[in-house]
């Protein structure tokens, strides 16, 4: 398939300022030099990925068993990294609510999730090489899926690529999902006083 008529590199390529834009806010590896930095960092995952599931619990039903859905429910993983570096669970009522209005859109924040584990093992070899081995008991959001990084992304493609074609969902929704959710994360950084920092 072209880059032209592949429909997740539309998905990338119309989310890549906002996704550039969290990107910079995250400002690897400024950000996650310090336990105290990474532990906002982890923060705003915690609260995206409490927002993700609540929205799983509702679509759940609709969505098709390919996508593996039990294995990317990711939040026991960042609990309990938060837990070893006695990170409080923040309570919800204090940040904005996610807002999404469809599968299509549910796909586009999932889409968002799963796509933030192809760079989440480089970051965490990083994150060893910073922190020392001990870093592996606080970093296992980074790398959920360990050598089955790369399949689980692929099913995942492949799950999203046979929705759209089946006209289940629309690349516009999933797109729309997708913004919602990366404009969301910069809010809630914001909210959170997430220093952007230099990058590479």
């Amino acid at each position: 398939m072209s880059p032209n008529n592949d429909p997740l590199f539309a998905l990338k390529t119309r989310t890549w300022a906002l996704h550039e834009a969290l990107e910079k806010r995250l400002a690897f590896p400024d950000n996650f030099v310090s336990k105290t930095d990474y532990s906002q960092v982890l923060t705003l995952f915690y609260i995206f990925q409490r927002q993700l599931a609540f929205y799983t619990k509702i679509y759940q039903i609709q969505v098709t068993d390919q996508f593996l859905l039990p294995l990317r429910n990711r939040l026991p993983l960042i609990e309990q990294d938060m837990h070893q570096l006695a990170i409080p669970l923040v309570s919800m009522e204090r940040f904005g609510t996610l807002k999404l209005h469809s599968l299509d859109e549910f796909y586009g924040c999932l889409y968002v999730s799963e796509g933030s584990t192809l760079g989440g093992k480089t970051i965490q070899t990083a994150m060893l090489e910073i922190h020392g081995e001990s870093a592996l008991d606080w970093t296992q959001y980074l790398n959920p899926y360990a050598q089955q990084m790369q399949p689980m992304w692929q099913s995942f493609r492949s799950a999203l690529l046979d929705e759209i074609a089946s006209g289940k969902v629309t690349i516009d929704g999933v797109v729309n999902g997708a913004e919602k959710t990366f404009q969301y994360m910069l809010d809630t950084a914001s909210q959170l006083g997430l220093p952007a920092r230099r990058t590479f």
